[in-house]
């Protein structure tokens, strides 16, 4: 029995102890899925590095190696709609790493391993309603080929949800703000996104967070906000890992080189 065998065909609402697997299938089937109370929860994490993490091998002389590409930090932003605010143009928000899609009937692992350049988070701030400007999506997006379009507002669903709650989705997906309708609301959702980490950050991190905040930041937080090579050997600064820049005794550099 597949684990999608006991949801509807419509973008689901989970709990935040659901089994990854089912989020993760999800995702795979529609392009997006909400989980209730997601806050301060390690389920983003993990389906972050189902999907974005990148694994190949390469001949170093006469010896076959793997390399293993850990996601990181793509951009963090924060998005207030107030009364009378306008829809944003239904768009894709892999365009940002020319991300060029075929058109598939259904995710296949083996061979969409690397379809996907990125992955979304939206944290509703506040309650989030259609009338208050809830993001349009549409569900399915996500394996349409890159010619198919353009894409229709009437055929999104909106993410209505609740304080706390949130949105995963898939950076392939057509989405966008909505319209606030409204007299008296302000639409509040945090974004982030995480990408591939061979890829350009969206927002360069170590501009926007000054080096004496990032240096009081846990370890696994600096490095994925970018203070970390990727393997095999991206982003060392003269062959030394760029950590070393917030933690000195972690002197440490690329062995492939």
């Amino acid at each position: 029995m597949s684990v999608l065998d006991k949801y509807g065909p419509e973008v689901q609402r989970v709990p935040a102890d659901a089994p990854i697997q089912d989020i993760i299938a999800l995702l795979k089937r529609d392009g997006g899925v909400f989980v209730k109370a997601l806050v301060m929860n390690p389920v983003y994490q993990q389906v972050v590095d189902h999907f974005l993490t990148t694994r190949s091998w390469f001949w170093w002389g006469p010896e076959r190696k793997e390399s293993v590409s850990k996601p990181y930090l793509h951009s963090c932003t924060a998005m207030r709609i107030g009364p009378g605010g306008k829809a944003q143009p239904l768009h894709r928000d892999d365009y940002i790493s020319h991300n060029i899609h075929a058109d598939i009937d259904g995710w296949d692992d083996e061979r969409d391993a690397n379809r996907e350049s990125a992955v979304g988070l939206f944290v509703a701030g506040s309650k989030v309603t259609k009338e208050n400007g809830g993001t349009q999506f549409i569900q399915g997006s996500h394996l349409w080929g890159s010619e198919r379009g353009p894409p229709r507002v009437e055929d999104c669903i909106f993410a209505e949800m609740d304080k706390g709650d949130a949105f995963i989705m898939l950076a392939s997906a057509y989405h966008g703000g909505g319209t606030n309708s409204t007299k008296d609301q302000h639409r509040l959702v945090f974004a982030t996104f995480s990408i591939r980490g061979f890829l350009r950050q969206e927002e360069n991190q170590f501009l926007a967070v000054p080096t004496e905040i990032a240096k009081k930041l846990d370890q696994d937080i600096q490095e994925f906000m970018g203070y970390s090579m990727s393997d095999p050997a991206c982003g060392y600064v003269e062959q030394i890992d760029p950590i070393y820049l917030l933690r000195p005794e972690l002197e440490k550099g690329p062995s492939d080189f």
